[in-house]
């Protein structure tokens, strides 16, 4: 879908961008790639249908990857990842009341699982999985679905909640196979904070496996690149502007201009309901089971693996914007660049910009 807009208003609407529609949040915009002289490098664009949204890969040279391979993967990571799949490993553990013991052929649910405790003990418990029973009781897996809790109803379910090894559950990598042991019967989880960025890893990783040099992948708005596009330049990425009175309106925001980087971007002013003339968000807390209510807006994460900068988006959604920046100066070594839009006091939409990721703002 092309789109030719003039700059207007002070906003971005540049012209000859490629726009595909991905997630509430994030547009992706490729600068000239959808030019196809004669003279360009070889461009192909797969794009399909998986895990409850799309996926749009671009590949600039020479390559023998087909469409059905890309969705071979994606149906193997269902397998085991996805909650809506009954049969898949995750849900066959979340129905089980007793102990579950499984074979990890694939690697798949022992790498979420591992960078999924190592992100909850980082963020101190922002990101959690074991939320999962709360995102099911306020009915956010399916929209017109949402209630709102009562108090009691909540704190109920927090009895169960927290992804500590050794607090509600018990699990032992055996060598050829896995033991998972539930203290607490009615514990639950799932990855689907993380599960899209490491889909997105995983192709990469098949991609990088075939000596391909130049990709774009997104899969439901959480994107991977290497190398460059056709005309020999970084990957641009558009950044939405929320919108207060419409969540269908696009405008960009910010630009983008990446290569071998991983982005993610979590955020509430799109995902929202409201009841009795209260608005809800779609991102709860693991520390109030209740729907977040802060200021931050957006959370766009650069990371070098597209799991790492998904799972951490979502967890500063959780922190809002005063704990992100402290957490972010005392956690400098953690290789993460960060782009936060918040409200302010006078309903003003203000950013804040991590030091590395400046240099990725196109100018």
């Amino acid at each position: 879908m092309a789109n030719l807009y003039p700059k207007t208003n002070g906003l971005l609407k540049p012209k000859n961008l490629i726009w595909l529609k991905t997630s509430f949040l994030l547009w992706i915009l490729l600068l000239s790639c959808s030019d196809l002289n004669s003279d360009k490098v070889q461009k192909t664009t797969l794009s399909g249908n998986a895990q409850g949204t799309t996926y749009n890969i671009i590949i600039c040279g020479n390559h023998s990857i087909t469409k059905k391979e890309i969705d071979s993967i994606l149906n193997k990571i269902d397998f085991v990842l996805s909650n809506y799949n009954s049969e898949s490993t995750i849900s066959c553990i979340n129905k089980n009341k007793n102990d579950t013991s499984f074979i990890d052929e694939s690697g798949y649910f022992l790498d979420c699982f591992k960078e999924s405790i190592e992100i909850n003990l980082n963020t101190n418990g922002a990101f959690d999985p074991s939320i999962h029973p709360l995102v099911k009781s306020w009915g956010l897996f399916k929209v017109a679905n949402e209630s709102v809790l009562s108090k009691n109803k909540v704190d109920s379910i927090m009895n169960f909640v927290g992804f500590k090894n050794g607090h509600h559950y018990l699990i032992k990598n055996n060598n050829d196979s896995i033991s998972f042991q539930k203290i607490d019967k009615r514990f639950e989880f799932d990855f689907n904070a993380i599960a899209q960025g490491y889909s997105v890893d995983v192709i990469a990783d098949f991609f990088n496996s075939k000596n391909i040099k130049n990709y774009f992948i997104e899969l439901g708005g959480e994107i991977k690149v290497k190398g460059l596009n056709q005309d020999n330049i970084p990957w641009n990425i558009g950044i939405d502007k929320p919108q207060k009175n419409n969540k269908n309106e696009r405008i960009i925001h910010k630009i983008l201009s990446v290569t071998d980087k991983s982005i993610a971007t979590s955020g509430n002013y799109r995902k929202f309901y409201i009841r009795n003339g209260k608005k809800y968000s779609h991102t709860i807390s693991p520390f109030t089971g209740q729907p977040v209510q802060h200021n931050l807006l957006s959370a766009t994460v650069i990371s070098n693996n597209c799991s790492t900068a998904d799972a951490y988006a979502t967890a500063f959604m959780v922190m809002g914007l005063e704990k992100t920046k402290k957490f972010l100066s005392n956690k400098e070594n953690i290789n993460l660049d960060v782009y936060l839009i918040y409200e302010n006091k006078d309903g003003e939409l203000v950013e804040y910009i991590s030091k590395g990721m400046r240099k990725y703002l196109n100018k």
